[in-house]
């Protein structure tokens, strides 16, 4: 009676596990269906976007312009320069024109300022990963009108791929958190209609979810492997825009209060292959600028911030662009660079030492301004832009709320996520806030946005995909 009742109980058993992994794969299969479903329609939308700008009849202005020209140049002759607009400089204003349109004016670069371009000296002024993302499609399609459309077809593609890559990165907080966050950045209106620009935005935003996915899975698998992973999108984001420094210091900040003792110390050896290792993909970078410059110059030789420029004593705030670590050009004797570290001490007393509570109170609003604004493009107020703007309040204050509770639970998950959105508004704080350097931090910010919403509406979320460390915790 014995054997027959244990024999029955593991048919219940079997049959009860057999269940559960029918269940489990149902589930499974209905979470893919979700994700090819968002990912297609997040496809949709761009190539939409793309199809309404038309991007073959867009006339190309200040930095769309400037970056076209690099690639330009690169394709051509094989050699980096970027087009900076220095306009007290006639070596330099001489590749620009200024074109009239109907409610503005801008610089842009005709086929005599690109031929003039072309034979210029090399230069550091911006640092060449995204001009060299357009070379290898010039090399494809030619530097004739069709480059654009691909190039917003491809960056289209992207930008939907980096949401999937959102999808991977909130599925570390939770199951409904990652289903909501991939929705939101599908649809996300900046992120759609920026994909017709020649600009950094697309590409960056996607090495930038990247690196929060690589941070995330250092921190839980530990290994050596992850660690120089981690290190080659942190590389590849620096040739990009070296904002990413501050961003990547943040996010393994937050992250190494998740472990202690001997946990902690493995943790920090691999942040630091991880940083090594992004140097090591710079570092060629590096060789070149010392070739060129006779100095190190880490990043570029353009920078916007007074403080960086520094000043004239007799003219004010100069455009010409200098920076910390090294002047554009070589001085040509003493007097040149004595004057360089002067205008860096008079910006240093300017901006750090002299901040009248009327500065603080501009810059914040600016600050504050350029969030709730969405998009960088300067649209003409109508019904239409006042939603998105509506839109991007809520969507801002429920990122603040999704913040606030992280740190009231200590979901420093969700923490580390928020530190890259955090570590730009810190950044654009100090230097010159522009909406449009928001648009590639945004899909980690909606990712705290979905968690904000779930619990502000106390919607229980599934268990994590993957579990970090727990705080305190000696493994």
């Amino acid at each position: 009676m014995s054997a027959f009742a244990a024999d029955h109980g593991d048919e219940g058993l079997r049959l009860l596990i057999g269940k559960a992994r029918s269940g489990i794969e149902s589930l499974a299969r209905r979470k893919r269906l979700v994700v090819a479903l968002t990912l297609l329609i997040a496809v949709a939308v761009r190539l939409l976007a793309v199809a309404y700008a038309n991007p073959e009849h867009i006339v190309l202005t200040w930095d769309l312009a400037g970056y076209d020209a690099a690639a330009q140049r690169l394709v051509a002759k094989g050699t980096y320069a970027y087009p900076l607009i220095v306009y007290d400089s006639p070596a330099v204003a001489g590749y620009w024109k200024m074109l009239d349109f109907d409610t503005f004016r801008a610089p842009a670069i005709d086929r005599e300022g690109l031929a003039l371009f072309m034979a210029a000296e090399p230069n550091a002024h911006v640092l060449p990963g995204y001009p060299a993302f357009l070379a290898a499609i010039y090399r494809v399609t030619g530097t004739g009108a069709k480059r654009l459309l691909a190039v917003a077809i491809l960056q289209a593609l992207l930008s939907a791929f980096t949401v999937v890559i959102v999808y991977r990165i909130a599925s570390r907080v939770g199951e409904k958190t990652a289903m909501a966050a991939m929705v939101f950045s599908a649809l996300y209106v900046p992120s759609v209609l920026i994909v017709s620009s020649i600009l950094t935005e697309t590409v960056y935003a996607l090495l930038l979810c990247l690196l929060v996915l690589g941070a995330l899975r250092m921190a839980e698998r530990k290994t050596l492997l992850s660690a120089v992973l981690l290190g080659t999108v942190f590389g590849a984001s620096l040739w990009v825009r070296p904002t990413v420094l501050p961003c990547a210091l943040a996010l393994l900040g937050v992250l190494a209060f998740t472990f202690h003792g001997q946990a902690l110390r493995r943790f920090l050896l691999l942040a630091l292959v991880a940083l090594l290792t992004g140097a090591a993909v710079l570092s060629p970078w590096w060789v070149r600028n010392a070739t060129l410059y006779g100095r190190w110059v880490p990043f570029a030789t353009y920078a916007s911030h007074p403080f960086l420029m520094g000043y004239y004593a007799d003219h004010g705030l100069q455009t010409q662009a200098l920076t910390l670590i090294a002047p554009p050009e070589k001085p040509r004797n003493d007097y040149e660079l004595g004057m360089h570290w002067n205008r860096l001490a008079a910006g240093a007393r300017r901006e750090m030492l002299r901040l009248p509570v009327e500065s603080v109170r501009l810059r914040a609003w600016r600050v504050v301004s350029s969030l709730v604004r969405p998009d960088g493009f300067d649209l003409q107020w109508n019904w239409q832009y006042a939603l998105l703007v509506l839109a991007q309040v809520v969507t801002l204050c429920t990122f603040v709320f999704g913040l606030v509770s992280a740190v009231r639970v200590r979901e420093l998950k969700v923490l580390a996520i928020a530190s890259v959105p955090l570590a730009v508004v810190a950044l654009q704080a100090a230097v010159i806030p522009l909406t449009r350097y928001y648009v590639p931090v945004a899909p980690l910010a909606l990712i705290v946005v979905a968690y904000g919403l779930l619990r502000l509406f106390g919607l229980p979320d599934l268990v994590p995909e993957a579990e970090l460390v727990s705080p305190r915790v000696d493994v």
